[in-house]
């Protein structure tokens, strides 16, 4: 009865009937394990179904079933199972290169090197082939460095830091862009396509607006009486009975709002037929006075906590004083270089540029949190705005 099923198994192997050949071999080795023939029915079984799923393209599988055969007889066709194992090892990493998924592909190589090492021809070839392509990406920034093109050749040299992250050439080149040229890319989840620093609505809005603008007060942390701010011109303080605003502004600091401009300012903000009206300032302001040309004194019509919490305002440029939609007389530290659908660069302001600060901060624009993990994993960003807690664990 064996021999029937033994033979049957052959037939079905000659046909190409794979799973039928596979049910009589699985009913031999589970019925008659000690069988004469039954491990050169096992062997020649793996390899004509590697030769078949190899035809069809089913590489995974096909890998898969050389590499048992291989493991559980050494001796079976040795030089054509590696010369098999080489082929399908090959193919495999080209399509995942292809693809844009070279780690995969590195995956697949630092396995068969631990296991096999150079006894797999595609073992060399494929490590002097990534060799090659970090060479490449180290020429590339290089020129990109010289061309004064920083954004490009950091990318470049992250390129071929995920090529080989061991290669020492990598890093230091990345470090030498670093100090010339310091940049921060920044992975969000939501484009900003507003900006307004003191949103507690739009965080897109805020985070990019905090950036570009300053606002007249900036919120800075919560305090025993209610939250501290600062004054973007000088210093503040409230009287004791807390119904006037001092506002003391700092000579030192360059700004293009003097005490008079601010006074009108705040006037305007309340005044019903103004395009700039505040109603919340407007129900509790009364008068302003510019006592000296360095302050201004806001007169209240009620006592209140924190009325300069009112005063988070974006001042925008008159009329002619703005080359760009995005300024401001209270510019922030940094002003829109580049955007486009994917990337926005913000570029230090010179008036602005502070030691060790970065020059260009990127905020790069992502669909799907596990790719920006992925990015940040292998260097292509340094930050993510948000992360979630499923995400957290890699």
């Amino acid at each position: 009865y064996e021999q029937r099923i033994y033979q049957q198994a052959l037939d079905a192997m000659e046909n190409k009937d794979f799973i039928g050949a596979f049910q009589n071999l699985s009913f031999l080795m589970k019925n008659y394990p000690g069988m004469r023939q039954l491990e050169s029915l096992r062997q020649e079984f793996l390899f004509r179904s590697a030769v078949e799923l190899y035809t069809s393209g089913a590489l995974p599988q096909t890998l898969s079933a050389l590499e048992e055969l291989k493991e559980t007889a050494p001796g079976y066709r040795a030089a054509a199972v590696n010369g098999a194992l080489s082929r399908v090892a090959d193919s495999m990493m080209g399509e995942y290169l292809k693809n844009g998924d070279l780690s995969s592909a590195k995956k697949i190589l630092k396995r068969l090197n631990d296991q096999y090492g150079a006894s797999l021809p595609v073992v060399k070839q494929w490590q002097a082939k990534l060799e090659a392509m970090a060479q490449a990406k180290r020429r590339e920034a290089v020129a990109l460095m010289e061309a004064q093109d920083y954004r490009a050749a950091r990318k470049a040299a992250v390129d071929m830091l995920s090529i080989l992250p061991d290669l020492k050439e990598a890093q230091d080149l990345i470090n030498e862009i670093n100090r010339i040229h310091p940049m921060v890319r920044v992975g969000v989840m939501q484009r900003s396509r507003e900006l307004d620093p003191a949103s507690l609505v739009n965080w897109p809005a805020r985070r990019a607006g905090s950036l570009v603008y300053q606002s007249l007060f900036d919120f800075v942390e919560s305090g025993p009486e209610g939250g501290k701010y600062r004054f973007a011109l000088g210093t503040y303080a409230l009287s004791d009975d807390r119904q006037q605003l001092i506002l003391s502004l700092d000579p030192s600091l360059e700004s293009n709002i003097n005490a008079y401009d601010l006074a009108q300012i705040l006037l305007e903000r309340a005044e019903l037929d103004s395009d700039d009206y505040d109603a919340s300032w407007a129900a509790i302001f009364r008068s302003v006075s510019v006592p000296s040309s360095q302050q201004v004194l806001v007169q209240l019509k009620r006592p209140n906590v924190l009325p300069h919490a009112l005063l988070q305002w974006t001042i925008p440029a008159g009329e002619g004083d703005a080359s760009e939609p995005q300024e401001s007389k209270l510019p922030g530290e940094y002003r829109i270089a580049t955007q486009d659908e994917m990337e926005t660069s913000f570029k230090i302001r010179p008036a602005t540029a502070q030691r060790g600060a970065p020059v260009e901060i990127v905020e790069v624009f992502y669909t799907d949190p596990k790719l920006a993990v992925n990015d940040l994993l292998r260097g292509e960003i340094d930050l993510l705005d948000q992360l979630y807690p499923a995400d957290a664990k890699r």
